[in-house]
């Protein structure tokens, strides 16, 4: 498999390009294209800046899956946050914003956005990771003439959004950013229709303070986060968190997660291989708990980054 290793230095600090084994010391991975596609950025003088809201409502939600009746929780597993990462090189400026939920309507980024005035509305990037167990922000329709969602709920999730934006302003500074793609490997994700059909492919930009420390760390992969699903009553960011608490513990700084190209569909592999349900057609039981999501094998290859 082949790996791109390329590292922007942008404060004349000599280090040679990274590799794998040295990336989640503060392993960052967000798409490539997402920052250094950007008309007009540059890294000559970098800033870069991360921060987090957590958006964990209280009382508790019920937690959506999609289109249909929403489902009652009672319990927490991990904390639903909105995580920002801030470049800028003095000229252009962008942000990218992570949320644990399962969309993100543009009519609710555009409230974002104009909370951030000191960034162009079109260079604010905001992303959901996908999972299935947070709160609906769309708000489907009920089919008794309302709907799902709870707008106090989408209006705090705006509010902090943008707080963790200005923090992360706030807090730039110098940096320099490491990149990287290589194939993940483990029993992380798999095609539930065609099993061995979907994108290996994991993508890192990490942002590196002139003390060598990560400042944020923007990973890029294609997953559903739907190991516990809507329907077991608990709100979580489900794999999502553990992950950047991984990130976290093991690089510093402030990890965020954007989903790549999930199809239909490439989801989590929480099957149970020593149980299958239908052999014929490739379909097993899963294991929908809390500890699957922060199963350490699952994550083991970002130790290797």
């Amino acid at each position: 498999m082949h790996s791109d290793s390329t590292e922007f230095n942008t404060n004349s600090i000599p280090n040679p390009l990274i590799s794998r084994r040295d990336f989640v010391g503060g392993a960052a991975i967000t798409g490539a294209a997402y920052v250094i596609g950007i008309p007009g950025l540059t890294t000559a003088k970098l800033l870069a800046g991360a921060a987090k809201r957590i958006i964990t409502p209280n009382p508790l939600l019920p937690v959506s899956g999609g289109m249909g009746p929403t489902h009652p929780t009672k319990e927490k597993r991990g904390e639903i946050t909105a995580r920002a990462l801030y470049l800028t090189d003095g000229n252009t400026s962008i942000v990218i914003v992570g949320l644990d939920l399962l969309g993100f309507p543009g009519v609710l980024a555009d409230r974002v956005r104009k909370r951030v005035p000191r960034v162009a509305a079109e260079n604010i990037m905001i992303g959901s990771t996908h999972t299935h167990s947070a709160p609906d922000c769309y708000a489907f329709p009920d089919g008794k003439g309302g709907h799902t969602g709870d707008l106090a709920f989408m209006d705090r999730v705006c509010v902090l959004a943008a707080e963790a934006v200005n923090e992360a302003i706030d807090r730039a500074k110098p940096a320099k950013l490491r990149i990287n793609t290589d194939e993940a490997k483990g029993k992380i994700a798999y095609n539930y229709y065609a099993p061995d059909l979907y994108d290996r492919r994991m993508s890192v930009i990490q942002a590196v303070g002139a003390d060598d420390k990560a400042i944020g760390t923007l990973v890029n992969y294609a997953i559903h986060p739907e190991v516990l699903g809507n329907s077991i009553g608990i709100l979580s960011p489900d794999l999502i968190g553990p992950l950047c608490d991984r990130l976290e513990e093991r690089a510093g700084g402030t990890a965020i997660f954007m989903n790549s190209a999930q199809g239909g569909m490439v989801t989590a592999d929480n099957r149970d291989l020593s149980k299958p349900k239908d052999p014929q057609r490739a379909y097993w039981e899963d294991s929908r708990t809390w500890e699957e999501c922060s199963r350490n094998r699952r994550w083991f290859f970002l130790c290797h980054l």
